[in-house]
């Protein structure tokens, strides 16, 4: 198994995680290993439910912002054109570029955690036994079905702060979404 990354860098990480407490990774997963497996998919969900709230966040400051501008806004934009400085121009303007970045950025995420569901969906029995708690079987063309409703229907959930706890419900829904008790 490779690494990701080169010598030097590698050791950085391995600085940074002993001094932050994180277990960044710097090695591929194995996909043949259960762990590897499991570990891939609770990561992939930690970064979904991130950026997802990040986004929901910057979409609801962009929302109270342009009220703001609605009802008392005007003056302030005057002013601020006078003195050459719009300021309320140019917060909309950078608030609508982190948006925009943010959304990209949970496209991603979203494209890597339902590529991880995927592969936890088709992987031997012994490997979903240890992500799920049980076995799914599953062809592909259902696998594709239920991952796009699966996450089409999540995306509106509020997520938790704690990655195992965003995993451990992921995997209820899952579990309940195939109905299986």
């Amino acid at each position: 198994m490779g690494n990701f990354f080169d010598k030097k860098e590698v050791e950085q990480i391995k600085m940074l995680n002993a001094s932050s407490g994180n277990h960044h990774r710097f090695r591929p997963y194995d996909l043949n290993n259960p762990e590897d497996m499991a570990e891939m998919l609770e990561f992939s969900i930690g970064e979904y439910c991130d950026c997802m709230t990040y986004l929901k966040r910057v979409e609801s400051v962009r929302t109270s912002f342009a009220e703001i501008v609605e009802t008392t806004g005007a003056k302030s934009w005057l002013e601020g054109k006078r003195r050459g400085k719009n300021f309320v121009s140019n917060t909309s303007i950078v608030l609508k570029s982190v948006k925009g970045n943010l959304e990209r950025l949970s496209a991603k995420a979203t494209d890597r955690c339902m590529n991880a569901m995927r592969i936890a969906l088709e992987a031997p029995p012994q490997h979903q036994e240890r992500i799920f708690g049980r076995t799914h079987s599953l062809d592909t063309e259902k696998i594709e079905e239920f991952v796009a409703t699966f996450f089409e229907q999540v995306r509106h959930s509020s997520f938790h702060y704690e990655i195992r706890k965003n995993y451990e419900d992921f995997v209820k829904l899952v579990n309940a979404g195939l109905n299986v008790s």
